[in-house]
């Protein structure tokens, strides 16, 4: 990855960014700033940046209006589409609504010259008020459909109805808008943006100054080139980066927030001509929603999030732009919420959906999908029937790469189980704006966003305790910036492995491994690495057997190691295992009816002990205190269902500086009785038995080249072998010898093993 180019200069000698130059000319800013402005932003639309670093070139704007989203040529095959009954409900809602945004798409449709002056009017008004009914006006520049954002298009697609006196009045009032929004000031400062995470990563740029200058160019052309030049040098590249993983940093909650803008910006320099100027790898990133998905309408709870978000504006401009049959179809089956309907958010549909745009099901896809760093995931699936009376389980693992920040959680190296109801995962409750479970709250703070909440591993360090509460170590910078920065300080976690086969469309196994070392502080971990592998039975009584395996090094001895696992009801210990139900409700026709058997295997003599039930429902061992979060009223599930009440320790029976997890988990309906597990050993291996799935783990630090282990019993067993060096093995068993290759990807060897004895070696 290349550095980010720096935004430009107005000498080679003393380079000063545009947006300090207001600071130093003085009282007279404003007056000198607009005779400098063609001066400083010459170099800046050439693309000359400081050290002679070529840039980006802006995007020529085109001429005439509209050009915001859409072009003349455009408008006869809307007027036409308009018209159609696939989208009727949409017209109908866009046509009626009194947002400002929506009165301007029906002036466009109809030519109602009445209803495009109330557009202008209000839109005008809009900008004006200090505040509006989305809250303070200097918040109000984060929603998609935000004031500034609607006023960019209004001015747009109404710019035969505008006055002079009015032009100038929406050109000050965007200045205003912008620089009053969480008190940015204007012209923009490049330098204090962070295009990563956070609120500059919402509207600000990408959908605020950039349509706004667009529409404006004719008249005043500063505002185009500022928010061009800023989102080309600093935006660009990071998204690029993190659209590698096909997912969004700041999880299912804020994945919708932040990448609408990402995706409507795409529609917006396409419309204008640019072409692709964000990476086609963005096409993916709602993916990683579409898999999270649960059949009970939720999306696994990833990062700070209300675990109710289920809606569909997004996706369908994602399908629409890359013409992409699953994510309309996954986005048909979801619904928009209420407030996206009465902010008019439907007029994404009649802009960019095309009339009977191609569907595809979502069982061509298939059930597994890694998600490559910088997030470094997986997520396995049975299925994908939506339905309440569902039997499709969903499991998600985590290994973590790199960190971003804001509402990304300590989280390395941890997995969520969904069958008929959450049966482990992510616990605490977040609501934006609680004084219990909001951004900041001491439950936020000191439990849900720490590994404390998650299925993670804990190292008990008294010198770090208070930083990082036993988990993974806290940031330098919640906020970190920019993507150099993160790139080299920030990662902390290393996928080493991962595969799913033998089929790629309907595997058996799915499995990750990765070294999550760079997670904690040095000073209490030597080695932390993570195996996880979900095996797909295909037994409808048995889904899913998931097995974890865990290596722990700490820096002394007498620290003290502990394996989390969440519940939300109170488990049942029983010597070595351990049982998760999920009986609570669902809704008034529907229960949640999962079960979890959860087999400790190692350490050899480890200890369990249960932690919650009241007034201990979110303890963090660090601090001896409660942090309880209370789910508001907005929330139709149990309590219970929201935050989680219960979790097991695995411990340990001794000090030892080296301690091995292995765990075997069981998916199940409520009171189906568990299936037998064996464990597996070998030289250097280590493992287990379940059904028939069987998995060795590789328990030394470097890849084996050879190994020699027994399967026990008398039916075959599907085996997976994990942790060995790439390249090509001869496989001896009780059937005849056989040649196998081991990716430099993979790093596993999946076969059907008969019982018996196997000698595995690797061809020199």
């Amino acid at each position: 990855m290349n550095p980010i180019p720096s935004i430009g200069s107005i000498s080679s000698i003393h380079p000063i960014h545009p947006s300090r130059l207001i600071h130093l000319i003085g009282p007279i800013g404003p007056v000198l700033w607009r005779s400098l402005c063609p001066l400083v932003l010459a170099p800046l639309a050439t693309g000359a940046a400081a050290g002679g670093t070529p840039a980006r070139p802006i995007p020529p704007v085109p001429k005439g209006h509209p050009r915001v989203y859409l072009r003349a040529a455009d408008i006869p095959e809307l007027r036409r589409k308009v018209q159609l009954a696939e989208f009727a409900e949409a017209w109908d809602l866009v046509r009626n609504s009194k947002r400002p945004v929506c009165r301007a798409f029906t002036f466009l449709m109809t030519g109602d010259r009445e209803t495009g002056r109330k557009a202008v009017e209000g839109s005008l008004n809009w900008l004006k008020a200090d505040k509006d009914n989305m809250g303070k006006r200097k918040g109000a520049g984060r929603p998609f459909n935000n004031p500034m954002h609607q006023a960019a298009c209004v001015y747009d697609w109404c710019y035969p109805l505008l006055t002079a006196a009015e032009k100038q009045a929406f050109i000050k009032e965007f200045k205003q808008f912008f620089a009053d929004d969480h008190g940015r000031g204007y012209p923009p400062n490049a330098g204090k943006l962070n295009p990563i995470q956070s609120h500059d990563s919402e509207g600000c740029i990408m959908s605020n100054l950039l349509p706004a200058g667009l529409a404006v160019y004719d008249e005043e052309r500063e505002l185009y080139e500022l928010a061009a030049r800023i989102f080309l040098d600093i935006y660009v590249d990071v998204r690029d980066f993190y659209y590698q993983a096909h997912a969004h940093h700041q999880g299912t909650g804020y994945a919708n927030e932040r990448f609408q803008h990402d995706q409507t910006t795409s529609w917006l320099l396409r419309k204008m001509g640019a072409g692709d100027v964000l990476s086609r790898e963005q096409q993916y990133v709602p993916y990683h929603q579409m898999y999270a998905a649960c059949s009970d309408g939720r999306l696994l709870a990833m990062g700070d999030c209300s675990q109710h978000l289920k809606y569909r504006g997004i996706e369908r401009a994602t399908a629409a732009y890359y013409g992409d049959p699953y994510l309309l179809t996954w986005s048909d089956g979801l619904e928009y919420v209420p407030w996206e309907k009465e902010k008019g958010a439907l007029w994404l549909d009649l802009l960019y959906l095309p009339p009977n745009a191609r569907r595809a099901p979502l069982t061509d896809l298939p059930l597994t999908k890694y998600f490559p760093p910088p997030m470094g995931e997986m997520i396995a699936r049975t299925g994908w029937n939506m339905t309440r009376e569902s039997g499709d389980a969903v499991v998600h693992m985590r290994i973590g790469e790199h960190y971003f920040g804001n509402h990304q959680h300590r989280d390395w190296g941890t997995f969520q189980i969904y069958y008929r109801g959450m049966l482990t995962g992510d616990t605490g409750a977040y609501h934006l704006g609680n004084k219990d479970t909001g951004y900041g709250a001491p439950h936020w703070r000191e439990y849900y966003q720490q590994t404390v909440a998650h299925n993670g591993l804990m190292i008990f360090d008294p010198a770090t305790a208070q930083d990082d509460f036993g988990g993974q170590r806290k940031p330098k910078s919640s906020h970190p910036k920019p993507l150099g920065e993160i790139q080299k300080n920030y990662h902390w976690g290393r996928v080493t492995a991962h595969g799913a086969g033998p089929d790629p469309v309907r595997p058996t196994y799915s499995y990750l491994a990765g070294d999550i070392t760079g997670a904690y502080f040095e000073c209490k971990a030597g080695r932390v690495t993570r195996s996880m592998v979900a095996f797909n039975t295909g037994n409808a009584a048995y889904p899913v057997v998931f097995v974890v395996f865990d290596d722990v090094v700490a820096t002394q001895p007498g620290f003290k190691k502990a394996w989390y696992l969440h519940a939300l009801k109170e488990p049942q210990v029983d010597g070595r295992t351990t049982t998760i139900i999920n009986d609570l409700k669902m809704d008034k026709t529907h229960d949640f009816g999962g079960q979890l058997v959860v087999n400790t295997l190692l350490p050899a003599e480890a200890r369990i002990v249960k932690v919650g039930g009241p007034g201990k429902e979110c303890w963090n061992e660090a601090t001896q205190k409660n942090y309880p979060a209370t789910a508001g009223a907005q929330y139709s599930w149990p309590r219970e269902e929201l935050v989680g009440a219960w979790r097991i320790e695995v411990m340990p029976g001794r000090p030892s500086k080296q301690d091995h997890f292995l765990n075997v988990l069981t998916v199940m309906d409520k009171g189906a009785p568990p299936p037998a597990v064996t464990p597996l050993r070998g030289a250097g291996l280590a493992g287990a038995r379940a059904l028939d799935c069987a998995v060795l783990f590789n328990e030394t630090a470097a890849p084996l080249t050879a190994a020699a282990f027994d399967i026990p019993g008398e039916q075959p067993a599907a085996l997976l072998v994990c942790g060995l060096a790439p390249g090509t093995w001869q496989v001896a068993g009780p059937r005849a010898g056989t040649a196998a290759r081991v990716t430099e990807q993979a790093r596993c060897l999946f076969f059907r093993a008969e019982p018996g004895a196997y000698r595995l070696e690797r061809s020199p």
